[in-house]
């Protein structure tokens, strides 16, 4: 078992399991950020603490489907555009993307599967598992069976913090992993898919007009980027876009382009040279008004972008 605490959100990304992917935070951090997580087999168990509101853009790994669903009650979380309730469960397929959004701090569970075990329950026709290999599946599963399932998860970890030899023997974590396998099936096998959010009847589906949104921003992130664009590469009106984007991410286009560049000149600046300059990042992603651009990222990042500059260079020697 492995135990990460007082992480900045960029580190915790990196420390994900079964996934890879980038948080875009949405706020200055009110908690810290952290992670406890166990490896059995190909089944890896996450416990995570989300410090502050974010959107997670990402994949489960090639390798395996992941299995999330939110343990907080407080704030809203919405996964593809779907939220996600006390009940409601994500069953995620490998290398397909998909977008999170938490509103605050968050407690969650993630869990990925390992491919060989998915196509076991695929093949199985005795066992007739529902969800199809191909598409992520977000609905509300048995309350009873998702509980369960959480608090097995949270009694690992409590077991491992008070007697962490009780995870050592090879007995012991065999019957712990045909427990999760049980668990994780029979809550899947039980998710009702949610209604579509979706309102009228657009022309493209709404999960095309985001990906074509984000191809763009993924290959232009500079200030001449504006929403217009967007709804030019998506091929729908300003207005379609918004909608789209508020039941995807819970935000508008403009905000959520807003925070995609400051995250991106975040990570400009930790990867600075020796000589650059805030105000040469800045103008690389279009940024003219540094005042504004400093209380914005001070906002989000709690920080002002020089510090960060000057804690990610390495030392001059004498």
């Amino acid at each position: 078992m492995v135990r990460l605490l007082g992480l900045a959100f960029d580190a915790f990304e990196e420390a994900m399991r079964g996934v890879s992917g980038r948080y875009v935070p949405l706020k200055r951090n009110t908690d810290e950020w952290g992670m406890q997580y166990i490896v059995l087999a190909d089944i890896e168990v996450m416990l995570g603490h989300n410090g502050g509101g974010s959107i997670y853009e990402g994949a489960c790994q090639p390798e395996n489907f992941g299995l999330f669903f939110p343990l907080s009650r407080t704030g809203d979380v919405i996964l593809n555009g779907q939220p996600m309730g006390q009940r409601t469960i994500a069953w995620l397929v490998p290398d397909r993307h998909f977008h999170c959004y938490n509103s605050d701090v968050l407690r969650w569970v993630g869990i990925s599967v390992g491919c060989g075990t998915v196509r076991h329950w695929l093949n199985d026709l005795a066992e007739d598992f529902r969800p199809g290999p191909g598409e992520h599946l977000v609905g509300q599963s048995m309350p009873s069976l998702v509980a369960g399932l959480g608090d097995l998860v949270c009694r690992i970890f409590r077991v491992s913090d008070v007697a962490p030899e009780a995870l050592e023997d090879m007995s012991a974590r065999r019957t712990l992993y045909e427990q999760l396998v049980s668990g994780i099936y029979d809550a899947v096998q039980a998710v009702e898919p949610l209604p579509s959010t979706a309102h009228g009847r657009p022309r493209l589906a709404r999960k095309e007009i985001i990906r074509r949104a984000l191809d763009l921003l993924d290959m232009e992130m500079s200030e001449t980027l504006l929403v217009t664009d967007l709804s030019q590469a998506a091929g729908v009106s300003s207005r379609t876009l918004q909608t789209a984007f508020l039941e995807h991410f819970g935000l508008t286009p403009h905000r959520f382009l807003m925070l995609r560049r400051l995250r991106a000149i975040h990570e400009a600046l930790q990867s600075a040279g020796q000589t650059e300059t805030v105000a040469q990042i800045c103008g690389r992603f279009g940024v003219w008004d540094f005042g504004r651009f400093s209380r914005s990222y001070k906002h989000i990042y709690g920080e002002l972008p020089s510090k960060v500059l000057s804690r990610g260079r390495p030392a001059v020697p004498a």
